[in-house]
């Protein structure tokens, strides 16, 4: 019932209500194109998460702790473990699937067998190797 004696309440938005807050109708728009994001042109494609090495190596890093303290006896660790480990399985689902598709048994049985899945753009074989073990961890 508060909020009922509010709803007849109007705001007017006009132009008159900043007059002299900015000299000129220009001064007011050059803080608002500051103030906005800018326009993106042409065919702009944002880079993917495997690109950004100082995040990837962050997460990396994470990963290697997180693998290290799945092996504690505290039931609680290993949760919070699993917990961190899920949320890096789908920030880099790509790399992930590909290990996953990679290990399933296919290269055994035939290795000239090539995988449909490939890694993504930007990882190397040690993100792989480490993907790899994190994969098995979780599986």
């Amino acid at each position: 019932q508060p909020m009922q004696q509010y709803s007849n309440m109007s705001y007017n938005l006009s132009d008159s209500a900043g007059l002299g807050l900015f000299p000129s109708r220009q001064g007011e728009q050059a803080i608002l194109q500051s103030m906005s994001p800018p326009l993106v042109q042409g065919n702009f494609s944002p880079p993917s998460v495997f690109e950004d090495k100082i995040s990837l190596g962050r997460d990396l890093l994470i990963m290697e702790k997180m693998i290290d303290l799945s092996d504690d006896a505290c039931p609680n660790v290993r949760y919070e473990a699993t917990v961190v480990l899920g949320k890096v399985v789908d920030r880099y689902l790509m790399g992930f699937v590909a290990v996953a598709n990679n290990a399933t048994g296919t290269k055994e049985k035939d290795p000239t067998h090539e995988s449909a899945i490939s890694m993504p753009e930007g990882v190397d074989k040690e993100t792989e190797n480490l993907f790899m073990r994190t994969w098995k961890l979780m599986r």
